[in-house]
């Protein structure tokens, strides 16, 4: 009796020490942490500063040529400068002029009206 008294006692003590070390082995992950994201810096397109309606033909070449030779191909020259010059561009020439222009242009062009926007309300001093 004394035998399996002691040994009924070994189980209880050794009982719960066997689950914790049996469920810290369980949540110990074995995968290789996963490295860390770094922030990978986007450059920021150059803005558009000429005004369209104070200077139309050099508004017209910050264009990136390619998109300026598509909108000659459009348009055509004489009718590109007119339009620039104030003529208004019809509804079909208008969607030609649109598809004719990259995202990345109208962003430069709006960065640039912002600016133009904020120096002229002469509160900033133009950083550019």
């Amino acid at each position: 009796m004394l035998a399996s008294s002691r040994c009924l006692r070994w189980t209880l003590l050794g009982l719960p020490l066997f689950l914790i070390a049996f469920v810290a082995y369980e949540t110990v992950s074995t995968s290789t942490p996963s490295p860390t994201p770094t922030a990978t810096p986007v450059p920021f397109p150059e803005p558009i500063l000429a005004d369209l309606n104070d200077s139309p033909r050099k508004f017209f070449l910050a264009f990136p040529q390619e998109e300026q030779q598509r909108l000659v191909q459009a348009l055509g020259q004489a009718r590109l400068y007119e339009v620039l010059d104030g003529a208004e561009p019809t509804e079909v020439e208008d969607t030609a002029m649109e598809q004719c222009i990259s995202q990345e242009t109208f962003a430069r062009v709006l960065t640039g009206s912002f600016i133009n926007l904020v120096y002229s309300s002469g509160r900033l001093v133009n950083p550019l």
